[in-house]
């Protein structure tokens, strides 16, 4: 029975997916995928992947985005459905910066352009200085950029070291980093399990923004640390520097 509903589950979302991209494409010429389309449209995809398994959704301290803004979503990861649960506890839409091979991928790499994802090169440093151009105007339209500061999942559910990539980043681009903690994500399914669980409760607790406009380099580690600590509380884990002290 539960190889069965991991099979019904699994299939749901690849047929969803596969639906979403399909729709996509075939609009595209037409001039019908608009922002706000595209925006409840992978909005509508996150909420089905979530309702589909019965997740009880909790969300606390959804903070007021500023008009213009630039900001950057960093949780903690765990599960692979980390991404629609973020997509659907934010009012604002959520997109990620993923390598350019994805979107050579056919049907899905061009629904994902189409979605609003945005591509970054990184063996071509000309384009991808325009890759993060293009990523700030997206942002400055009122599109979050959703991080795994972890730059995987969690094997134990625990948090574990930050990469210094995605803060690279949020510097970079002068945008505000949104620390955000997922609680009961990793009951769903743990990394390297086909296992999923239904109707489990998830917590979401979100904090204030940190700025990082006019940080050095000197900076960048003192932020990963604040982060990390800061995400963890907010995750409802113990703090991950007393820990290894």
């Amino acid at each position: 029975m539960r190889h069965l509903w991991n099979f019904l589950v699994i299939t749901h979302c690849l047929l969803v997916t596969l639906k979403v991209s399909l729709i996509t494409l075939f609009e595209l010429p037409f001039g019908g995928c608009s922002r706000e389309k595209m925006n409840r449209r992978v909005r509508g995809w996150a909420q089905s992947l979530v309702d589909f398994i019965g997740v009880e959704l909790e969300v606390e301290g959804l903070p007021e985005l500023k008009e213009g803004g630039r900001y950057v979503l960093m949780c903690n990861h765990s599960s692979l459905y980390d991404i629609p649960i973020s997509m659907v506890a934010f009012d604002a839409p959520i997109r990620m910066i993923a390598k350019s091979e994805l979107f050579k991928v056919p049907v899905w790499g061009q629904a994902m352009l189409a979605s609003g994802f945005m591509p970054i090169d990184r063996d071509d440093r000309r384009q991808a200085a325009l890759d993060l151009e293009y990523a700030k105007t997206q942002m400055e339209q009122g599109t979050l950029v959703w991080v795994a500061p972890e730059g995987t999942r969690s094997r134990e559910g625990q948090i574990a070291e930050f990469k210094p990539g995605g803060f690279k980043l949020a510097m970079d681009m002068g945008a505000q980093i949104i620390p955000m903690g997922i609680e009961g994500a990793f009951q769903i399914m743990p990394a390297g399990s086909l296992k999923i669980m239904r109707h489990q409760k998830v917590k979401v607790r979100i904090g204030q923004p940190i700025d990082t406009t006019g940080m050095g380099k000197d900076k960048r580690k003192p932020l990963m640390v604040e982060l990390r600590k800061t995400i963890a509380e907010l995750a409802g884990q113990p703090d991950p520097l007393e820990e290894n002290a």
